[in-house]
């Protein structure tokens, strides 16, 4: 598999794109959940979660966890992470918000900026969006309209309550911990394959909303797979519901007769995401 062809391929558009998650596809810059509304502190807790954009990355070591790993089937969330990771450590809160496109949207990407910290990226991720700068000439708004990025400006506002780190003093938090971490432990597999990869138990697990996606029977073996690489007492929040009436909650409710298995509302001051809730396994 060529990363830089494919990725050239979403680019331009010459690839169709399919349902189902590729190794290769359009990637978040951002949550669309409520990390705040629900994340626990994490302290001294060894935890497991999707990779996505990073931000279950970056809010669980604001939440004081002592060991983060990642899993995720597509390589671009990779590289989104390790550019913010890169962004954190190197800009400041301004120049950060202004690069990702908070402040004004059609300066996402901004080249300028990305050359003051690119240098801090590891080879792979340095080549990896060189290729892309190349590919939009060094217009990084065009990367964002591209199918490499999901848009995320149409919900500019719950982007900014559902991470921690968009509140100065914990950007600079953040900033200090990431520091401090050389590198970041990246599984690349898909979610059915996970079990079979780990070799170290959890605390606590996250797996976003990845069972929207999947076959109920199919997704709740894997769950079960799972469950033997927790911890006493860990837990898997395995599943993040956006509305009330959904096929998918409607299942997972019925879990509920089991002492495993618990649900619980994200608080939000936010109309937008005040019906939502995350579903959860526990290891009695």
């Amino acid at each position: 598999m060529n990363i830089l062809l494919e990725s050239e391929n979403i680019y331009t558009k010459k690839r169709i794109k399919s349902n189902d998650f590729e190794e290769i596809d359009t990637a978040y810059l951002f949550t669309n959940e409520n990390i705040n509304g629900y994340m626990p502190n994490l302290s001294k807790q060894s935890v497991l979660t999707v990779g996505s954009c990073g931000d279950h990355y970056f809010n669980a070591l604001l939440n004081e966890a002592h060991k983060v790993d990642l899993f995720d089937i597509n390589y671009i969330s990779k590289f989104i992470i390790y550019l913010k990771k890169a962004g954190f450590e190197y800009l400041d809160y301004d120049t950060f918000c202004i690069f990702f496109g908070l402040y004004d949207i059609h300066r996402i990407f901004d080249y300028d900026i990305y050359q003051l910290f690119s240098k801090f990226l590891n080879d792979e991720a340095t080549a990896y969006w060189n290729y892309l700068y190349k590919l939009a000439r060094n217009r990084g708004h065009s990367i964002y309209e591209s199918d490499i990025i999901s848009n995320y400006h149409h919900h500019i506002e719950e982007v900014l309550a559902s991470n921690a780190y968009f509140k100065e003093k914990e950007f600079l938090k953040l900033k200090k911990i990431l520091a401090n971490i050389s590198d970041i432990s990246f599984i690349h597999t898909d979610i059915n394959e996970l079990p079979f990869l780990l070799q170290e138990n959890y605390d606590s697990m996250f797996l976003s909303n990845i069972g929207t996606y999947q076959n109920n029977t199919i997704f709740m073996k894997t769950l079960k797979k799972l469950s033997k690489y927790l911890n006493v007492h860990g837990k898997i929040y395995f599943a993040y519901i956006y509305g009330n009436v959904s096929e998918k909650s409607l299942f997972y409710h019925q879990l509920l007769r089991s002492s495993h298995y618990d649900v619980r509302g994200v608080s939000s001051e936010l109309k937008s995401c005040q019906d939502h809730k995350v579903y959860m396994y526990s290891k009695n």
